[in-house]
């Protein structure tokens, strides 16, 4: 049972090679992750000769009919069997001959129908109908995906296919987009080659009676992703009376000709009027995308999707909307052991970058800025300067808020009170909320004007968010030096290292094999490491435990493979490894392309001296997800968890302040 889950536990995500040379004979690569970190993935219901899942969908308290025909080609001489998979339904199904009628009883559910076709020689093929009810819902509608993450807003959308985040897009038009590829619901690549992919499907609307409707929705290929091709595709379908699906619009891939470097094409605006013949009373309409279906490859991204009058689903209309999360209170890390912390570690700006989508210029009325630790005020700020600026023209507007501004000392209150509440050895969730108000804005609106951010002290230092989008190797090969890589850290009072966390994603290939060396230096990046931890092996963390960060844990050793732990006395030190032999696969180790600086205190050595990656490494600007881990108590190695029977349990997503699962 514990291989079987393991199955399941981690997302898979299949990308190509992209190399950034260095300026030496380098032997870093940036590469892309096979597996997704900021997706659950759960067991599923399967049959040991199951062949394929439907997905029929009906209105709560509503009816549906289907047949098998409708899914399979069936042979005149086929039986055609129906049976209630592993629970009661809350309906009543009614079967005649190879045909359902299905009448939804109770609240919203999702329910299985096991179909078996059968030929004349008993050789049978199962399938299963998924029967998904959902809501009406009213107009206008309105999604800009700046609220739900990882997954669609379950109370307007019926399935999960699609990645809602914040980081794959190019220059979005809000905080949040929703990504279509390669990957399934649990981030596992579909199975059966070039085909249809993720379905992004609406819960219902009652058009009956309504005139002049639009749909409208922006959309683009590509973003910070793999290109799609050109015989790939996103497509819109709108749900007929008849409970068919119809073919509405459909965007081809990018050319042959444009080149991994060329940047994305800006978010295109798509609007159409429904037609009269889709005015009914069960009303759906669907995004649906068609790639190789092996990944995190052919992104498209959509945005502000929208259904109703003219007025409400036009390329311009009143909203200013927030683009991305607050950066971190800190600087350079995200995050920090608690007895580390000093208060020139607080950063006095915020940064923050507000669009415009209106033809006119608005106004950011009180721009607020939040800190609270639980339930307690840190810090609450409404800017008033520079306040001839609060007036935005159409587009995109980038602030760097002082906490400072007007001649406030608020930097130095944040600081102070950051300093008198947190307790060295314990650990603290610090939120940070950045929101200003209009109260004129499209339905819906309102939501995008509110980000937020968190900044965790826990016992390791970090600068990145937690989450990779790319990872880093050693591109050498046999007969070539092994490159040595390092971090930087510093501390603020001497303390003692107790491991080193690692996120090692994915990609292609298997690392578990593979063994590297583990450094520490203090003070200087010297000849002599003043540890060396030899020969640990590569563990995927999802291998042995749920989880959504994705961190390896290795404790230190000493010769006699005794567990210790090491003073390091204030001042900087880093956290280095090579791998032992770089001739066949290779080690990644993720890189955080959304938290910049960290490529600042990264450094590479390829027998000719050590050399900052910042400038002289030819990555993209990213951190590396290396996380020493500090302070008086022993760490747990990730290969000596203990996997019980709470670990069946994810609370996802986490942090949230809405819905877990």
């Amino acid at each position: 049972m514990m291989k079987n889950k393991m199955r399941f536990l981690s997302l898979l995500a299949l990308m190509f090679y992209v190399i950034f040379p260095l300026q030496v004979k380098g032997q870093l690569r940036e590469v892309p992750l096979s597996r997704n970190s900021q997706l659950e993935s759960k067991n599923v219901h399967q049959r040991s000769n199951h062949i394929g899942t439907f997905t029929v969908y009906l209105p709560i308290g509503g009816g549906t009919d289907f047949c098998a025909a409708d899914f399979i080609d069936l042979a005149e001489s086929d039986s055609v069997f129906y049976d209630v998979c592993e629970k009661e339904l809350q309906g009543i199904l009614s079967i005649n001959g190879t045909c359902v009628s299905y009448d939804h009883l109770g609240n919203r559910s999702s329910e299985l129908i096991c179909l078996s076709v059968c030929d004349t020689n008993n050789m049978c093929d199962e399938y299963e109908v998924m029967l998904v009810s959902g809501p009406m819902l009213p107009l206008p509608f309105f999604d800009d995906f700046s609220t739900a993450r990882p997954y669609p807003d379950e109370n307007v959308w019926l399935d999960r296919d699609v990645f809602i985040n914040n980081t794959l897009a190019t220059g979005p038009l809000s905080l949040g987009v929703a990504t279509f590829d390669g990957l399934d619901a649990s981030g596992t690549p579909y199975e059966g080659g070039f085909g249809y992919s993720d379905n992004l499907t609406s819960a219902f609307f009652d058009l009956s009676g309504q005139s002049d409707i639009y749909f409208s929705f922006f959309s683009q290929p590509k973003g910070e992703g793999i290109k799609p091709r050109t015989i790939d595709s996103l497509a819109v379908d709108f749900r007929n009376a008849q409970g068919k699906w119809v073919r509405m619009w459909q965007m081809q891939g990018l050319p042959n000709d444009f080149s991994i470097s060329d940047p994305a094409p800006e978010f295109a605006y798509t609007r159409f009027i429904i037609p009269d013949s889709f005015l009914h009373n069960q009303f759906q309409f669907r995004f649906r995308n068609r790639s190789k279906n092996e990944g995190l490859q052919e992104l498209w991204h959509i945005d502000y999707v929208r259904l109703g009058a003219d007025e409400v689903t036009q390329e311009a209309f009143r909203d200013l909307a927030m683009q991305f999360p607050p950066t971190s209170i800190l600087s350079p890390y995200t995050s920090m052991p608690a007895g580390q912390f000093d208060k020139p570690e607080v950063r006095q700006t915020i940064a923050s970058r507000v669009n415009n989508l209106d033809l006119v210029n608005l106004t950011m009325n009180d721009p607020t800025f939040t800190v609270k630790l639980e339930s307690q005020i840190l810090l609450q700020r409404t800017f008033i300067e520079p306040v001839q600026k609060w007036l935005l023209s159409p587009g995109v507007s980038a602030f760097d808020f002082d906490m400072n501004d007007g001649g406030s000392t608020n930097y130095q209150t944040l600081q102070n009170n950051l300093f008198d509440v947190l307790t060295p050895g314990e650990e603290y969730e610090v939120i940070s909320e950045l929101r200003f108000t209009r109260t004129d804005e499209i339905l819906g609106a309102e939501l995008n004007n509110i980000v937020t951010a968190v900044t965790r002290f826990s016992n390791y230092y970090a600068y990145d968010d937690g989450t990779a989008e790319s990872a880093i190797i050693d591109r050498g090969s046999a007969g070539v030096k092994p490159t040595k890589l390092a971090v930087e850290f510093h501390n603020n009072v001497d303390d003692r290292l107790q491991g080193v966390q690692l996120h090692i994603p994915h990609i292609e290939g298997n690392s578990s094999s593979l063994f590297f060396n583990l450094f520490l230096w203090i003070d200087s990046l010297d000849d002599e490491p003043e540890y060396i931890q030899n020969g640990l092996r590569v563990y995927y963390a999802d291998t042995y435990f749920d989880t959504l960060s994705g961190f390896t844990t290795y404790d230190l050793r000493d010769s006699s493979g005794q567990k210790i732990s090491i003073p390091v006395p204030a001042g900087k030190f880093y956290i280095g490894w090579e791998q032992i032999d770089i001739s066949g696969t290779k080690i990644p180790m993720g890189y955080d392309l959304n938290s910049p600086a960290g490529v600042d205190f990264l450094y590479f050595n390829v027998g000719q001296g050590w050399l900052n990656a910042g400038v002289s490494g030819g990555l993209r600007r990213g951190s590396l997800m290396v996380r020493p881990v500090m302070g008086n108590q022993e760490v747990i190695a990730t290969t000596t968890k203990e996997y019980s029977l709470w670990d069946d349990f994810a609370v996802f997503p986490n942090p949230t302040s809405g819905l877990i699962h």
